[in-house]
């Protein structure tokens, strides 16, 4: 019992020297950490401590960031020029990685045009418009924002003569020109040459004969010769028939080939060759010159005398010789066709 007692004096005695951080023995790798790392790699942070006396292990991990994604659109309003459009255009941001160093950011930008639709007849020439001239004139160089062209079914003014149109119409060039008696009769007053030529077209337009038309009449001082085209073509009525070889020939003082005789939707007009069987207002010559007497320049219908013209007839009664005749009569016109 005695011994066992020293013993733990002895042991009690050496525990100071050997556990006093003041009075033991230490080594310069026991004073200080000897060592600490950080590393931070794809979102994870990891961080280690060592010394003497401890050794510690922190692990950080941290969660993955979502991309935010950022979008913007501008709508930008209809703009100005050939072609009117609406642009709308898309930008987007991107965060890429990790939060913290090494984070990514990106930008993309889409931007999307959409074209109004072309407007005919705007004076805007679209991309789709070969041509816009911005009216409805259907003999100039655009129609329907197309080029003129033979064909198309228009007659190009000062460029053609007709469109394919008849059997007088090759390559939109007349091969002779056409002429026939109106199937209607009428009263002198015509509302002047105007009137007649309107009332020509109107009848031509109505039997479907493509062209322009106007009337064999006179006026004070200004005679069917004046008026009509003296063409170097043939002239024939609407059943092909010829009457004369061209305008010398029509205003020869020789009988025609045929009679007038033929209105515009190819009937006869009148039998025989008797004067009144068929009456036509002239007021003029068989050389194309007016005459004094024209109902007051074809805006009445009073009794007066005026001299016309008789279908007919081949001889120089075809357009005068059958005698006076009262304003207030009815009588037939002549239709002629013009080149242009």
């Amino acid at each position: 019992m005695i011994a066992s007692r020293g013993f733990w004096a002895f042991f009690a005695l050496l525990s100071p020297a050997c556990f006093s951080p003041s009075g033991s023995e230490t080594t310069a790798g026991s004073e200080a950490a000897t060592d600490s790392a950080a590393t931070t790699t794809n979102g994870t942070h990891t961080s280690t401590t060592s010394s003497s006396s401890t050794t510690s292990t922190t692990t950080t991990t941290l969660e993955p960031t979502t991309s935010p994604t950022t979008s913007a659109t501008t709508d930008l309003g209809p703009t100005t020029g050939d072609s009117t459009t609406a642009e709308s255009t898309t930008s987007e941001w991107t965060t890429e990685g990790t939060t913290g160093p090494g984070t990514t950011m990106m930008m993309t930008s889409s931007s999307t045009t959409t074209p109004e639709p072309a407007v005919c007849g705007d004076g805007i020439v679209a991309p789709s418009e070969p041509c816009d001239d911005g009216n409805d004139d259907d003999t100039d160089d655009c129609v329907d924002c197309q080029p003129a062209e033979c064909g198309d079914g228009f007659v190009h003014a000062g460029v053609e003569q007709c469109d394919d149109g008849g059997d007088n119409c090759e390559n939109c060039v007349r091969t002779y020109m056409r002429v026939f008696v109106s199937s209607v009769a009428v009263k002198a007053d015509l509302k002047g040459l105007a009137g007649a030529d309107e009332k020509c077209q109107q009848l031509a337009n109505d039997a479907g004969l493509e062209g322009r038309f106007i009337a064999w009449l006179s006026a004070d001082g200004v005679s069917a010769a004046a008026r009509l085209e003296h063409s170097t073509l043939p002239y024939k009525r609407v059943d092909g028939a010829l009457v004369a070889n061209s305008w010398n020939d029509l205003v020869d003082m020789l009988p025609h080939l045929n009679a007038l005789d033929i209105d515009e939707y190819g009937d006869k007009e009148g039998v025989g060759e008797e004067c009144n069987t068929c009456p036509v207002w002239t007021a003029t010559s068989p050389l194309g010159a007016g005459l004094p007497a024209n109902c007051n320049n074809w805006n009445s219908a009073l009794l007066i005398d005026v001299y016309g013209g008789e279908c007919t007839a081949k001889d120089a009664r075809w357009t005068q010789g059958c005698g006076a005749r009262k304003c207030t009569d009815m009588a037939h016109l002549y239709c002629f066709e013009q080149s242009q």
